[in-house]
């Protein structure tokens, strides 16, 4: 319902990446919306986030599932992880 291109956790997208569109920030703009009550809320990470598993990302991904939860109690909240094609695919084993 509210996928954006080139947005995640810590990235807004867009050509800087600050386009507002971070996943924390699009959930705050859905989360007063009482018509909105989902039953499954699905965040997937990108595969610019895969490789970073740094203090600021991890921040950003336990930031967002919080929201998410806090707005949205009632719903299972589903994190997928990136998906990418052969060869790809082989370095987020890695």
């Amino acid at each position: 319902m509210d996928g954006v291109d080139l947005a995640g956790f810590t990235y807004g997208s867009g050509t800087d990446g600050t386009d507002n569109n971070e996943y924390n920030a699009r959930i705050a703009e859905h989360a007063d919306d009482p018509a909105l009550n989902p039953a499954i809320v699905v965040i997937q990470g990108g595969l610019d986030e895969a490789s970073s598993l740094s203090v600021p990302t991890i921040n950003a991904v336990s930031a967002t599932l919080e929201a998410a939860t806090e707005a949205w109690p009632a719903a299972r909240i589903v994190v997928i992880g990136p998906a990418a094609l052969y060869p790809e695919n082989q370095s987020l084993l890695e």
